[in-house]
C-alpha cells in the first residue's frame, strides 16, 4: 500500500516562520500512529540559474539556464529573476552552475575588445574621414571608449557604433577651428 499521511493539527507562527503539526500515519486508519512534526517555513521563488559554468565571452542562450526554486528572502533586487534579462547577454565573470545570477555579473556582448583593430570614422556635414585605430578599452554599442589612431598615434574618444566600428567624437581643437572658419 502507498504510505499516506493525514494532518490532524497544524499551527503556524508567521513571525518566527515556524510550524507544528500532528500527523496521522496511515491516513484514515483508526489505529494510525500520531507523530508531532516541527519545522520552519520558507517562501520560495524560482529564478534562472546556469545549467553549467558560463564563462566571459560566451553569449547566454535559453538552453544555458534553467529555473530553480530558492528562498524568496535570499532574492534581492540585484538578482536576475526574468529570463529576458539573461538571453543574449555575456557574463562579466565565470557564473557557477545552479547559482542565482547577479545583474552586475552580466553585460551586453562586447562589440570592441581592448587591443582590437577598429575602423574609426569622423563625419561632419561636409566630409567623412576614415582611419584604422587600436582600441584601448572594451565596450559595447553606444559606449564611449579611447582609441589610438594607428598612423598618428593620437588617442581620441569614440562612440562604438557596431562590431569593430567607432565614430570619433569631435575634438575640442577641431570644434574651435570649425567655429572660427564660419
Amino acid at each position: 500500500k502507498p504510505a499516506t499521511v493525514d494532518i490532524v493539527n497544524l499551527s503556524v507562527d508567521l513571525n518566527s516562520e515556524r510550524f507544528n503539526a500532528v500527523v496521522s500515519i496511515p491516513a484514515g486508519d483508526p489505529n494510525a500512529q500520531r507523530h508531532t512534526v516541527t519545522g520552519r517555513l520558507f517562501a520560495m521563488i524560482e529564478v534562472p540559474v546556469p545549467v553549467t559554468i558560463l564563462r566571459p565571452g560566451e553569449t547566454i542562450r535559453s538552453g544555458d539556464v534553467k529555473w530553480m526554486p530558492v528562498q524568496a528572502r535570499s532574492v534581492r533586487d540585484t538578482i536576475v529573476t526574468d529570463m529576458d534579462d539573461l538571453i543574449a547577454m555575456e557574463p562579466r565573470r565565470a557564473l557557477r552552475q545552479d547559482t542565482p545570477i547577479r545583474l552586475a555579473d552580466l553585460r551586453q556582448p562586447l562589440d570592441v575588445e581592448k587591443g582590437s583593430v577598429v575602423t574609426m570614422q569622423f563625419q561632419t556635414p561636409s566630409m567623412t574621414l576614415s582611419a584604422t585605430g587600436i582600441s584601448e578599452q572594451d565596450g559595447t554599442t553606444g559606449d564611449i571608449i579611447r582609441v589610438r589612431n594607428s598612423q598618428t598615434k593620437l588617442v581620441v574618444d569614440a562612440r562604438i557604433t557596431g562590431p569593430d566600428r567607432v565614430a570619433v567624437q569631435i575634438l575640442p581643437q577641431l570644434a574651435a577651428n570649425e567655429g572660427a572658419s564660419k
